[in-house]
């Protein structure tokens, strides 16, 4: 089976990535969820940001793994597959962060420049895209988020 990159073994024990940083950064910050509105502004104006020097530990750490991470991202969406449930809606190639996914010829591909973000997943209205290798997991978004908030515009 295929390990999620999200994940690293620890002591025997597999944890999230998110909570291996936190934990190395000594401190306890603020939840996806308490910062939710924080992090909706930034996207929406399309800021950048700088690592958070409070957490620069686990900053450099994650960074470290992130780097290691990233560069096996591009060969990973091979692994991603389209069954007959495609309705060619399109959702999949809105909600693509790097644009990623295509719709060409009535046909749904990737193009090897994967952040790996499973939205393509997530967000089909028909359940057709899968992963290889990967159980079917259930679908998980923040309740206050709808696919329409990740749609980016065609180019």
């Amino acid at each position: 089976m295929v390990r999620s990159p999200a994940y690293m073994e620890v002591a025997g024990k597999e944890v999230p990535m998110i909570e291996l940083v936190r934990s190395l950064s000594g401190r306890q910050y603020p939840t996806d969820s308490e910062r939710l509105a924080e992090i909706v502004q930034t996207v929406r104006g399309e800021k950048r940001t700088r690592a958070e020097r409070s957490a620069l530990p686990g900053a450099l750490v994650g960074g470290f793994f992130h780097g290691m991470a990233a560069a096996q991202m591009t060969r990973l969406d091979a692994n991603y597959r389209v069954s007959d449930a495609c309705a060619g809606c399109g959702t999949c190639t809105r909600v693509c962060p790097r644009g990623n996914v295509r719709r060409e010829t009535g046909t749904t591909s990737w193009h090897h420049d994967c952040d790996n973000c499973g939205a393509c997943i997530t967000w089909c209205p028909r359940h057709a895209i899968s992963y290889e290798g990967m159980p079917n997991a259930p679908r998980r978004h923040h309740p206050d988020v709808t696919a329409a908030d990740l749609m980016w515009e065609s180019a």
